[in-house]
């Protein structure tokens, strides 16, 4: 093998190792395993880490340094050209004037936490690129932007400190996508198991942010929080934020300002939505305890189509003075004196009635009838207590202005 000598003397490697930590973010790690002649480097994605899991980048050795001469020995996949590298771009213009052949280097793919580590890497001069589309990439991360990384094994730390292991963090750039986030607030019971309606009206607020702890950018004129009222009537309530760039955002409870809101009794400790931290509402003794699951971090990879938005439900399960959600489903069936079903075309009405003891009350809505066809089932929804769990239920027939029938007209058996 011919190996190709260019001397750029101590002024490029001066120039080189100032720019290697100029450009990308590098993070020495603590972790500091001992006497391996080999480099560990691990590529973390920051901010954008989920957003651009599965992307593809290409690492190459474009040679070695002579530590006795100061000369980079290019590799034979290697053509120098003419080059100044006096110049503010020295890694870009190292990148274009050695011309690298695609399919020289080792294509890797990022995993689902926007990360991969490459080991057991020799002494050496090293270019990180977003890989191009024939070595992998597909047209999902054509709106990608990744600055060249440039280093070199032995591996140095910012302070020029040496290494077995580090971070590179390359600047990622993503444009032209636009996303929206659909967040549900459901009202539920300690648990979480049944939906649940408060005694009295409750205002919350939502708020998107980014890693940094800002509340994101959405598009113009929407709010950022936004409010959201739970009502008596105890309906879940979705608010959409649109215009959200592809990366990882945190959802938050927030005061009316878009505060985030901590757990109970504390000042600086922020809700985890574990379902374990809690919150005083205002207005009663209770407290609610916020639950996504999955976690509150959410990431809008930059695969999702433009335009389109991730749903996630936001749960508050309250261990205050609430109201629980009954159902009781009726079917409706018209039948023979044999018990055979028969074929009517004719709507039917009935009321629901709770019975406590002698007493007989007629459930919410009151004079609203239930409407019934024959062999049809509805599912008739209501408000009721803890207690209301041991009360007996009717159905009965009625007319459409809602008098209950008499028998003689016919009635539920």
């Amino acid at each position: 093998m011919v190996r190709k000598k260019h001397c750029f003397r101590w002024l490029f490697l001066l120039a080189l190792m100032v720019t290697l930590f100029l450009q990308p973010t590098v993070e020495a790690s603590d972790g500091g395993a001992s006497g391996s002649a080999a480099g560990t480097v691990t590529i973390n994605a920051g901010s954008y880490a989920k957003s651009v899991a599965g992307m593809k980048l290409t690492l190459y050795k474009v040679g070695v340094l002579d530590a006795t001469s100061g000369n980079l020995i290019l590799t034979d996949a290697s053509e120098i050209k003419a080059a100044d590298f006096s110049s503010s771009t020295l890694i870009q213009d190292i990148v274009t004037k050695l011309a690298i052949p695609n399919g020289s280097g080792t294509t890797v793919a990022l995993d689902a936490e926007g990360k991969f580590t490459f080991t057991g890497l020799t002494d050496g001069v090293y270019i990180l690129q977003k890989a191009q589309s024939d070595d992998g990439n597909d047209k999902t991360y054509d709106n990608v932007t990744m600055q060249t990384s440039l280093f070199t094994v032995p591996l140095k730390d910012e302070k020029g400190q040496a290494t077995e292991e580090f971070s590179i963090i390359p600047k990622l750039t993503i444009t032209d996508k636009k996303l929206g986030l659909e967040i549900t607030k459901v009202f539920k019971d300690k648990e979480g198991k049944e939906e649940t309606t408060p005694t009295e009206e409750k205002t919350f607020y939502i708020g998107v942010f980014t890693d940094a702890g800002a509340l994101a950018t959405c598009t113009e004129g929407e709010t950022n929080p936004r409010q959201v009222v739970i009502g008596t009537d105890g309906k879940s309530q979705t608010v959409k934020f649109t215009g959200l760039a592809p990366q990882t955002y945190y959802i938050y409870e927030t005061d009316a300002q878009g505060n985030r809101l901590t757990t109970k009794g504390t000042t600086d400790v922020l809700l985890n939505y574990d379902g374990n931290s809690a919150v005083s509402i205002t207005g009663d003794e209770g407290t609610y305890y916020p639950f996504i699951s999955g976690g509150n971090e959410i990431a809008l990879p930059v695969s999702m189509e433009n335009g389109t938005s991730k749903s996630i439900t936001l749960e508050n399960r309250y261990d205050g003075p609430q109201q629980l959600k009954g159902k009781i489903t009726i079917k409706k069936l018209v039948v023979d004196s044999a018990g055979d079903t028969l074929e009517v075309d004719t709507t039917f009405y009935a009321h629901v009635y709770k019975v406590v003891g002698e007493t007989k009350t007629q459930v919410e809505p009151e004079n609203q009838p239930i409407e019934l066809k024959n062999e049809d089932t509805v599912d008739f929804s209501f408000t009721m207590t803890e207690e209301d769990k041991t009360a007996t239920y009717e159905v009965v027939e009625c007319d459409q202005e809602g008098n209950d029938l008499d028998g003689t007209e016919g009635s539920f058996a």
